[in-house]
């Protein structure tokens, strides 16, 4: 979970657009903005307690274990499309 909300972080930081969300086009409605939100604002001290939010289930839920592996991914993926070139990065 730390590393998970370590890239989160760093993700938000350097972000485009400060606002994450709006950049990663996600609705408000849907269980990756909620785990991201949750993670950003600290509301989970870790897997079991997000998955049960989440989900009503542990952290081995499969569904629970896809999601986080897909936001971790969309995270990844934002982060290699930074422009480092931007200013503020020199």
């Amino acid at each position: 979970m730390q590393a998970l909300l370590e890239l989160a972080m760093v993700t938000r930081d350097h972000c485009p657009r400060k606002n994450i969300f709006a950049y990663l086009n996600l609705d408000p409605q849907t269980k990756t903005y909620q785990l991201l939100e949750g993670l950003l604002k600290q509301e989970f001290s870790d897997d079991n307690e997000a998955a049960q939010a989440l989900y009503g289930e542990g952290k081995s839920h499969r569904a629970y274990q896809k999601l986080r592996n897909d936001l971790k991914k969309l995270l990844v993926d934002t982060l290699l499309r930074v422009n480092l070139n931007q200013p503020g990065y020199n």
